[in-house]
This record gives structure tokens, C-alpha cells and sequence, in this order.
């Protein structure tokens, strides 16, 4: 899947401003790049996780739960589970931990810098506030780390690339000249839109290989993305520098290492690579 033919990588936020925005803000194109690039990546993150709960409620709908489960649909069920752990993750961490963390931490510098919330605006105070805030923002979305931001959109794009195949596989609509490599027996397809698959129905609908080098992808990602951010937490220990990066990395790392089966993950990479 490549993102920039995604409409929702094309989004931008344009109004009119009213004062004191414009001083804020507006004075510089810049701020507002910034803040397209923040909000995006958020919306990236939910146009991720709806797709993949649609694919998913097609599944629930048409697997015929009756009949019994094979390996192939238990494994598709558990990446489907870690990919939207992922997705939320991140959804988490970009709304509560990062904006909205930061925007209470840009009140109360505006608070103190105004001597205690007297109504003697002091625009420069602001503008300082408000400069800071940004800086936390990009800092804690690694917007200025190209490695982190690089595997963050790849493990989005596997997201999009595992709905785009399950999706396919439910609606019979493949073919061999796919690019998702998908295989499809036509005489195990039914002209009944309506009727349950069976669980070895949808085994012989997707080729096996393809569905093994996603999941294998998707590990590989996540493992080096892990890795990456313990590598910015540790190398920022100590650093004062509003350039740090490792502002973030920290708190992303414990939320997507719920219940530590992504550290279980990165030990087991470990121990194979060994």
C-alpha cells in the first residue's frame, strides 16, 4: 500500500484565524505545515483502525464459526489483534499523551508568564509558550526523526495491506494478476454473497506464503521500531536539548509493550538472529 496514494495524506487544515492566532501562528507558514504534518499522522492512524474494523466485522460476518478453526484463520485472528493493538496505540499516545499533554503544559506557561492569569496579555510571553508547545509536539511525534517516522508509516502500511487482502479474500474479488499475490479456487467460491465461509474456505482462498510474509513483515517492523525507540530513550538520558527526541519514546515503548509480548517478540528476534 503506499501512502501518498491515500486521500487522507493530502488533508490540510486552512481557516481564518482570529486574533491573537494570527500573531501566533499565522506570521509564520511554518507553524502551520507543522501542525498539518501533527494532525495528519493522527488521522493516518485513524483511517488505519477503521478500515481495519470494517475488514474485520466482514470476517466475524461471514466465517461460519460452527465449523472448526484452522491455523491459517487463528494466526490471521492474533495479527489482527497485535495490528490494531498497534493502531490504538499510537492513536493513544498521539492524542492524550502527546496534544493534549503538551496544550495543559502551553496553558500554564501562559499562566505563569501572564503573572498568575492577569489580563495583561504579554504577546512575546505567548508567542514563547506557544513556540515551546510546537517543539514539544514535533519532539514527542518524532516529526524530525526520519528512522522512527520511516517505521511508524511502514507498519501503517502493512495495516492497509493486511485489510486490503482480507477484504479481497471476502468479497471473491481476487485474482492471480493482483499484486497482493493472492490465489483464489473458483470451485470453492459460492455465488451466495450471503453464505457463511468456511474457515477452510478462506485457508484455500489466500495463499499461505503471502499471508506468512505479512506477518513476518509486520514482526520485523515492529521489532526494529521497538528497538529504535529504546535506542532514543537510552541515547537522550540526561539531554536537556529541546532537539531531543527521546521525550516520547519512553512512554510509546510501555504502551505498546502491553503485557511485555512485544519484549517477548524482540528477545525471541534476538535469540534466532544468534
Amino acid at each position: 500500500a503506499n501512502l501518498d496514494e491515500k486521500p487522507a495524506c493530502r488533508l490540510e487544515l486552512t481557516y481564518k484565524a482570529p486574533w491573537p492566532i494570527p500573531q501566533l501562528i499565522l506570521s509564520n507558514n511554518a507553524d502551520i505545515y507543522q501542525y498539518n504534518r501533527i494532525f495528519n499522522r493522527i488521522h493516518l492512524f485513524h483511517v488505519a483502525s477503521y478500515e481495519l474494523k470494517k475488514c474485520w466485522k466482514r470476517v466475524v460476518k461471514r466465517v461460519d464459526t460452527t465449523k472448526r478453526t484452522t491455523t491459517s484463520c487463528t494466526q490471521a485472528a492474533l495479527l489482527r489483534a497485535h495490528l490494531d493493538h498497534v493502531i490504538q496505540t499510537f492513536i493513544q499516545y498521539m492524542t492524550f499523551d502527546v496534544v493534549e499533554n503538551s496544550f495543559h503544559t502551553l496553558l500554564r506557561g501562559i499562566k505563569n508568564n501572564n503573572g498568575g492569569g492577569k489580563t495583561n496579555t504579554n504577546i512575546h510571553s505567548v508567542q514563547y509558550a506557544h513556540h515551546q508547545y510546537l517543539l514539544s509536539l514535533r519532539r514527542k511525534c518524532f516529526l524530525d526523526c526520519d528512522t522512527i517516522s520511516n517505521s511508524i508509516f511502514k507498519i501503517v502500511a502493512l495495516v492497509l495491506r493486511f485489510t486490503a487482502i482480507v477484504t479481497l479474500v471476502i468479497s471473491k474479488k481476487a485474482n492471480k494478476s493482483t499484486a497482493l499475490t493472492l490465489s483464489i479456487h473458483n470451485d470453492n467460491v459460492t455465488n451466495e454473497s450471503d453464505k457463511p465461509l468456511h474457515q477452510e474456505t478462506m485457508l484455500d482462498l489466500l495463499k499461505q506464503d503471502e499471508f506468512t510474509r505479512l506477518s513476518d513483515l509486520f514482526h520485523a517492523e515492529i521489532v526494529q521500531l521497538y528497538m529504535l525507540l529504546l535506542l532514543q530513550n537510552s541515547s537522550s538520558n540526561g539531554s536537556t536539548q529541546v532537539g531531543d527526541h527521546g521525550g516520547g519514546a519512553t512512554e510509546l515503548c510501555l504502551q505498546l509493550d502491553y503485557n511485555g509480548w512485544l519484549s517477548a517478540l524482540c528477545a525471541k528476534s534476538t535469540y534466532l538472529q544468534s
